[in-house]
C-alpha cells in the first residue's frame, strides 16, 4: 500500500508532534555540559581508535573497527567526526539525533499500520520518553538507541509487504545491537506457527515475506545462541534479581496514560486482524508479548537484563497506544474541534510534566555535590594529565569508578585499569619496602602514574608513608596523582 499524500491539517499535526520530539531530544545537549552514563567513553574511544588507525591504512582501520560489537551504530557515530566540536559534545548530539530518527521511524510505522493520527500520537508519545521511561540518555546506550530505528523500519517494511526491505532492516538491526536482533528473531520465531497456518489465507506477496523471514530468523537464532554462549558468556546473563523499574512509577509519569490504554490498542489490533489476517499482526503481537516478558522479568525473580529490554516494552506500549488513543477520542468527542482541544490540553500537560522531570534529572547530573556523573574536578585532573604528562605515560586507576574511563578518550594516553589500589601497590610494597629498596640506589624512572579518584577511594597508605617513592605530582579535591616506580 503506497503511503498516501497528507493534507494540510494532518501535516500541521505531524509537524507539531515532530517539534515536540525535537524539543525534548535537544533538551539533553542544551541542559548538560558533559555526557551522562557509563557507556559513553567506550563508544567514543572505539571511533577515535578507528580514525587514528585510518591514518596508517584502511586495513588498520578495519582491524580497529572489528573490535566493535555494534558495527553499524559505531559506523553511524563515526559520521559525527565531521562536527567541529569535542567528542563529548558529538556524543550528546548523536544521542539526540538517535532519539529523533527512531521517533520518525516509529511514526512511519504507526502511519503504515493505522493512520496519520496514530503517527502523530506515536511521535509525540516517544518524545516524552527521553529520561526515566527510556534510559538511553542516562545510560549512554548509543548503539541500542540507534538500533530502534531499524527495528521500527523492519515492522514498517513487513506491513508494506516488502520482503527485501524487511530483510535488510532485520540485518541492520542485528548489526546495530544484538539485543534488537534477538528481539526481532524471537518475535518471528514465536509467530512462525501462526504464519505457516495462515499461508493459504494471505496473498502470495505476503507469503514470500513470511518464508524469507522464517528462514532468516532460524539462521539468526542459531547464530545468536552461538554468539551469546561463546562471546558474551550467557551464564552471566542470568544473575540474581537486581530489581527493575516499577510499573507504578510509569503510571505516575507522563507515560502513564499511554501505558493504561495500550491493552485497548492490542485488542483493536487483534480485532482488525480477524477481518483481514496479516503477518505483521502476528509478528508485532509476538514482539509485544516478548518485550513484556523480558521487560518485566524482574517481577518473576529472573532479572534477564530487564533494564536493557525495557526500551522494547516502551516501544510496544507506544505502538499500541497510538492505535487506541485516536479511536478513544473519536468515540468520545462529537466534533473535530473538541478532539483537537482535548489533545492539545493532554499533550501540553504531559509535555510540561516531562520538561520539569527532565530538567530536574539534568540538574542532578550537573550538580557538583551529588556526584551523579564525572566531577568537574576530575575533568580538571584529566585535562592536567593531557597537558603535562608525556605521550608515553601510562595512567593507572582502580575500577571502583567508571569515570577514569574518560582518561584515554580525553588524553590519548595509555590507561591501565586495576581492580583496586591494593592490587597495584602491594607488589611494589613487597619489592621495595621489604629489603629490596636501597635509598642509595633508588628505582628506575617510570612513566607510570596512579590517579586516585578520591570520591570513591582513599589514597593508599604506602603513598602517604613513603613520599620519596611516590611523589604527588597533582592534587585537587577529587583526584590525587602520584608517580610510581617500576613494578
Amino acid at each position: 500500500m503506497p503511503i498516501k499524500i497528507i493534507t494540510s491539517t494532518p501535516l500541521l499535526t505531524l509537524v507539531a508532534a515532530l517539534s515536540l520530539c525535537l524539543f525534548f531530544s535537544f533538551q539533553y545537549p542544551l541542559q548538560t555540559t558533559f555526557p551522562v552514563g557509563g557507556d559513553a567513553p567506550y563508544h567514543i574511544k572505539l571511533c577515535q581508535d578507528t580514525l587514528r588507525a585510518s591514518r596508517s591504512s584502511v586495513f588498520a582501520a578495519l582491524s580497529s573497527f572489528s573490535k566493535s560489537i555494534y558495527p553499524l551504530s559505531h559506523a553511524i557515530f563515526l559520521l559525527s567526526s565531521f562536527l567541529p566540536v569535542s567528542w563529548p559534545e558529538r556524543f550528546t548530539i548523536w544521542m539526540s539525533l538517535g532519539h529523533i530518527f527512531s521517533g520518525l521511524a516509529l511514526g512511519l510505522l504507526a502511519y503504515r499500520l493505522f493512520s496519520w493520527r496514530s503517527a502523530a500520537c506515536a511521535i509525540a508519545a516517544w518524545s516524552l520518553t527521553t529520561t526515566v521511561i527510556n534510559t538511553h540518555f542516562e545510560d549512554a546506550t548509543l548503539a541500542q538507541l540507534w538500533s530502534l530505528l531499524f527495528v521500527f523500519l523492519f515492522f514498517e517494511r513487513v506491513a508494506a509487504q516488502a520482503p527485501l526491505g524487511a530483510t535488510a532492516s532485520f540485518a541492520l538491526a542485528w548489526a546495530s545491537h544484538p539485543f534488537s536482533g534477538i528481539m526481532l528473531t524471537g518475535s518471528i520465531v514465536a509467530a512462525s506457527p501462526f504464519l505457516l497456518l495462515l499461508r493459504k489465507k494471505i496473498s502470495p506477496r505476503h507469503n514470500r515475506t513470511v518464508i524469507a523471514l522464517i528462514f532468516l530468523s532460524i539462521f539468526s537464532l542459531l547464530l545468536s545462541l552461538i554468539m551469546i554462549k561463546y562471546k558474551y558468556d550467557a551464564i552471566n546473563y542470568f544473575p540474581t534479581n537486581t530489581g527493575g523499574f516499577l510499573i507504578t512509577n510509569f503510571i505516575r509519569s507522563s507515560f502513564g496514560p499511554f501505558l493504561l490504554i495500550s491493552p485497548i490498542g492490542l485488542f483493536l489490533l487483534l480485532k482488525k486482524n480477524q477481518a483481514r489476517p496479516s503477518p505483521i499482526t502476528f509478528i508485532l503481537t509476538s514482539f509485544v508479548l516478548l518485550s513484556t516478558l523480558l521487560g518485566l522479568s524482574h517481577l518473576l525473580g529472573l532479572s534477564l537484563l530487564n533494564h536493557r529490554f525495557q526500551t522494547y516494552l516502551v516501544s510496544s506500549v507506544i505502538i499500541l497506544s497510538s492505535l487506541a488513543l485516536p479511536e478513544l477520542i473519536k468515540n468520545t468527542f462529537g466534533s473535530a474541534t473538541a478532539s483537537a482541544f482535548f489533545l492539545l490540553v493532554l499533550f501540553s500537560l504531559l509535555s510540561l510534566m516531562s520538561w520539569q522531570n527532565n530538567s530536574s534529572i539534568y540538574s542532578r547530573y550537573e550538580s557538583k555535590s551529588l556526584y551523579q556523573r564525572i566531577h568537574p574536578q576530575e575533568l580538571a585532573a584529566i585535562n592536567w594529565i593531557k597537558d603535562n604528562l608525556s605521550p608515553k605515560s601510562t595512567i593507572v586507576t582502580s575500577t571502583s569508578s567508571r569515570h577514569p574511563e574518560w582518561i584515554p578518550v580525553l588524553t590519548n594516553l595509555n590507561w591501565l585499569p586495576v581492580s583496586s589500589s591494593n592490587h597495584y601497590f602491594n607488589p611494589i610494597q613487597e619489592k621495595y619496602l621489604n629489603g629490596h629498596y636501597n635509598p642509595l640506589n633508588p628505582p628506575k624512572e617510570s612513566d607510570k602514574y596512579y590517579a586516585f579518584f578520591t570520591n570513591v577511594e582513599e589514597v593508599h597508605e604506602i603513598v602517604l608513608n613513603h613520599p620519596e617513592l611516590f611523589p604527588i605530582i597533582y592534587k585537587n579535591e577529587a583526584v590525587t596523582i602520584v608517580k610510581t616506580p617500576l613494578k
